[in-house]
């Protein structure tokens, strides 16, 4: 357990009458960033869903890729997995993309007298 905070002392703190603390916070989350995907991931996710659509199953549609000659967008061969990763995170992608996150800041302020 951590224990913090400001204290008061008047044997070393006698010329001050007032005392002010500011914060002010940055909250950064790389989860609610929606970078967009490369023409490439795009063609893949095209295929992958036209794929599913037709009742391939995973390990289906990454014999299909690496047949194909088709990389990952990292460069490496498709497993079923990853494949199913691809999609995945393609849905939570969507479902951030129409969420709207309401983020408030605000100046935390302390006084003394």
């Amino acid at each position: 357990m951590c224990y913090c905070g400001v204290v008061w002392n008047d044997h070393y703190n006698k010329d001050f009458s007032e005392i002010h603390l500011r914060f002010t916070q940055k909250i950064t989350n790389l989860y609610l960033s929606n970078y967009p995907l490369s023409k490439y991931q795009e063609f893949l996710l095209r295929i992958i869903y036209r794929l599913r659509n037709q009742e391939y199953s995973w390990r289906r549609i990454s014999r299909y890729l690496n047949e194909s000659g088709l990389k990952s967008s990292r460069g490496k061969q498709f497993t079923p997995n990853l494949v199913s990763q691809i999609i995945k995170k393609n849905q939570i992608r969507k479902k951030r993309g129409q969420n709207n996150y309401e983020v408030k800041l605000s100046n935390f302020y302390y006084e003394l007298k």
